[in-house]
């Protein structure tokens, strides 16, 4: 099924909600849904080219990372304090007259 019963419910509200703004509330919310559509079928498209057999016949194949570290690639967490830190030092290099 490709419109589940929320979907439906959300563009009745949208309907109600747009219409005490524009003259065509339902052309605003199929805009919205096929905008949404379109780049979920894009991803789709370019999520398959790339495992094509074709590509992996030849040899193309998605490169691998280098340089990331799979503890922070993986952790989010990690990253912000990582992220945090280095912003720590700036501060103190700039405080200093340090370029960093």
């Amino acid at each position: 099924m490709l419109l589940t019963a929320g979907v439906v419910n959300a563009c009745s509200l949208a309907k109600k909600a747009y219409s005490v703004y524009h003259d065509n509330p339902m052309s605003v919310i199929e805009q919205s849904v096929l905008r949404a559509l379109t780049a979920h079928v894009i991803t789709a498209t370019a999520q398959k080219n790339i495992e094509h057999p074709v590509l992996s016949e030849i040899g193309l194949a998605q490169p691998e990372e280098t340089g990331i570290l799979p503890a922070l690639r993986d952790n989010p967490i990690k990253r912000m304090r990582l992220a945090t830190e280095i912003a720590e030092k700036r501060k103190q290099f700039k405080a200093r007259g340090i370029k960093s």
